[in-house]
């Protein structure tokens, strides 16, 4: 009976078991019937939109859909038979080009809200366009409706527009569009005037991370190289885009006819791949509910048995017994086994307290141990310190043997040397005794085949071999002294090697770290003056272009005056507009630099009074703005400056005694 319970339990728990797997299995099953329904319906919207633009490709609003081909023909015939001038403008794609292609895909995904729409031009076209689009889109999301008031201009944004910098562009710059409508749209809901595009990661950067170094009206820096999007200072941010193939602006009908066949091989293959899973699950999904329809006959044949097992249980449980004699043995039997029980106890009881008093023992003896290994640590550190000297030590006497042994086969070679020298000191002198000897016994005269020049020449060669053995006539110590020495200066010069070596890798170090530090100084230097000098500019409407040759250490200056005559030749201005000029550079130049005092004579020579006056409060404003600054300027004794706590103006009092001068302090 027990083991036919715990047979039902495993059965029950492993029917458990297969009933979730196979859920899991549904499910999975359900996922791949929706995955492959809308691959197949994904499939026919693919092989509708390859057959249309097949069918109409000399239409360029066949890129849009059939529907939006169908809504273009309804527009035209409705609104042409009342008469509408202004037509809807739409699909707004229709209308823009991307003359350079690098950025097209980016210019698409940042347009990509408003390529569908439709811009008109008052409610009732907007309520009429709209019913058009009931009866054409009765599938899918309608397209978007702007209502806007049609103009035949561009709007005028270069006071709204962000300033173009180095290495930079503005994205309404890279952005075609000949209806004044679309553009306007685009200012107006895009603010495509302030986004700036740069292939540089260090000038985004640069532009956005500090709120002094971000131009006016800049929202925006798209890194398209590296999918990158910067929002400026105070709210710097960085997010990453996701661009995709462009699909709208600018797209060849057959381009696009081979990415959707692309797209319907790449869905087939998706649809194959789901189709087998779907049967794979679906099978699983059947042999599950086999396998638990198998074991539930097995459970109930089971649950039957043991319902019989019960039934008889009880029955014997109901049964009177008569007394028998075996009773009494059973209850002594019984009583001895109860005795040993309370036996065994005890001893169990003696064996626990045993137990806690070795216990206590193993704590006290961890407790010693512990101490002990307290004390040992010290003892091991000092060991370690001793066995890092003794490396060290053992290092530096591997260093002294090896150069020990070098300078010791230099030993040897010298002293070998030394050797031959003097074997052959003794060869000479022998020569030398045998020439003496046999001399002496020819006597003081003797016949010779030699000149006197040669014998003379003999004999200076001679002595000067025997000059030169005398010389080597050194011992072994004084050569193991000299070495050394000559060892000791090789060390010296090593250790001043090894110094040098170091402080020239930091002086390179700091030469690199400061060449940066000084492009990125110039840098800053430069747009600050190019920056500060067109704010001068451009209040009186000047406009400039200032571009730096760092190679050639020149600067050349663009200037376009209210009249329009843009030049760099100072010469074609007139002297107001020179002298204007020339103030605006030097308070650019003035805002990269920092000195206590700054003098400017004779700046107005050349400019009338109205001029004069303008550049003259030019220059007072930057006095009151740098007030730990002290200017001096120079100007006609006619200048009318009012005096404050901060100017003071200083006249001759006398004009015909030029050489006296009064201060007049206001």
């Amino acid at each position: 009976m027990k083991a036919n319970e715990e047979t039902i339990r495993q059965l029950r728990k492993e029917q458990e078991e297969l009933t979730n797997k196979a859920f899991e299995a549904q499910e999975q099953a359900e996922h791949s019937r929706n995955e492959v329904r809308r691959l197949e319906k994904k499939d026919i919207h693919l092989r509708a939109e390859i057959h249309s633009l097949n069918t109409n490709k000399s239409n360029k609003t066949c890129v849009f859909g059939q529907q939006a081909m169908q809504a273009h023909d309804f527009i035209r015939r409705e609104f042409n038979s009342d008469d509408h001038i202004n037509l809807p403008r739409g699909p707004i794609a229709k209308y823009i080009s991307v003359p350079n292609p690098q950025y097209r895909d980016l210019i698409e995904h940042e347009l990509t809200h408003s390529l569908r729409s439709f811009i008109v031009n008052s409610d009732e076209d907007r309520r009429k366009l709209r019913s058009i689009f009931e009866r054409v889109y009765t599938t899918g999301h309608l397209p978007s409706i702007i209502s806007s008031p049609f103009s035949d201009h561009v709007y005028d944004v270069s006071p709204y527009k962000v300033k173009k910098i180095e290495n930079t562009s503005v994205l309404i710059d890279e952005i075609k569009c000949d209806d004044p409508i679309v553009m306007n749209f685009l200012i107006d809901w895009c603010r495509i005037e302030t986004v700036l595009i740069t292939e540089s990661k260090e000038t985004a950067e640069y532009l956005t991370s500090d709120s002094e170094n971000v131009p006016p009206n800049l929202t925006r820096v798209l890194v398209p190289n590296l999918y990158l999007e910067y929002i400026p200072a105070p709210h710097y941010s960085m997010y990453s885009l996701n661009l995709l193939s462009a699909r709208l602006l600018q797209v060849d009908i057959n381009d696009r006819i081979r990415l959707l066949e692309k797209d319907t091989v790449d869905v087939k293959r998706s649809l194959l791949n789901a189709q087998i899973v779907f049967q794979k699950t679906n099978g699983l999904t059947i042999n599950f509910k086999k396998e638990i329809k198998a074991k539930a006959p097995v459970i109930e044949q089971l649950s039957n048995e043991n319902i019989k097992a019960l039934e008889e249980i009880m029955e014997i449980e109901q049964y009177e017994y008569e007394e028998l004699p075996e009773q009494d043995h059973l209850q002594k039997t019984m009583d001895s086994i109860r005795a040993k029980m309370s036996e065994t106890e005890r001893q169990h009881r003696l064996l626990l307290a045993d137990l806690s008093e070795i216990n206590e023992q193993k704590a006290q003896a961890e407790k010693q141990e512990a101490e002990e290994r307290a004390k040992i640590i010290p003892i091991q550190e000092n060991i370690e310190s001793i066995e890092k000297e003794y490396l060290d030590i053992e290092s530096k006497i591997r260093s002294l043997d090896t150069h020990y042994e070098a300078n010791f086969v230099k030993l040897n070679k010298t002293i070998e040397l030394h050797e031959n020298f003097l074997k052959q000191k003794a060869d000479v002198e022998r020569d030398l005794k045998e020439a003496r000897d046999k001399a002496q016994k020819r006597g003081d005269c003797c016949e010779i085949e030699n000149t006197e020049q040669e014998i003379r020449d003999k004999i200076c060669h001679y002595k000067a071999k025997i000059k030169q053995f005398e010389n080597y006539n050194g011992s072994v110590e004084k050569v193991q002294q000299k070495l050394n020495q000559l060892r000791t200066k090789l060390q010296s010069q090593t250790e001043n090697l090894q110094l040098a070596r170091e402080a020239a890798k930091k002086l390179r170090i700091s030469y690199h770290q400061r060449a940066q530090r000084y492009q990125r100084c110039r840098f800053h230097f430069f747009s600050m003056v190019d920056f500060q000098f067109q704010q001068a500019l451009s209040l009186r409407e000047f406009k400039s272009n200032v571009i730096i040759d760092h190679g050639a250490n020149t600067m050349q200056i663009d200037v376009e005056p209210p009249s329009g005559n843009k030049t760099s030749n100072s010469k074609t201005l007139s002297g107001g507009e020179r002298s204007f000029t020339t103030v605006s550079l030097l308070k650019g130049l003035w805002s990269t630099s920092d000195h206590p005092f700054y003098f400017l004579d004779e700046y107005d020579v050349f400019t009338d009074e109205i001029n004069r006056s303008f550049i003259t409060q030019i220059l007072i404003d930057e006095g009151n703005d740098y007030q730990n600054r002290q200017f001096c300027f120079l100007t006609p004794q006619d200048t009318e400056v009012a005096a404050s706590p901060l100017i003071k103006v200083h006249k001759y009092v006398n004009l015909i005694c030029t050489s006296q001068l009064m201060n007049v302090y206001n």
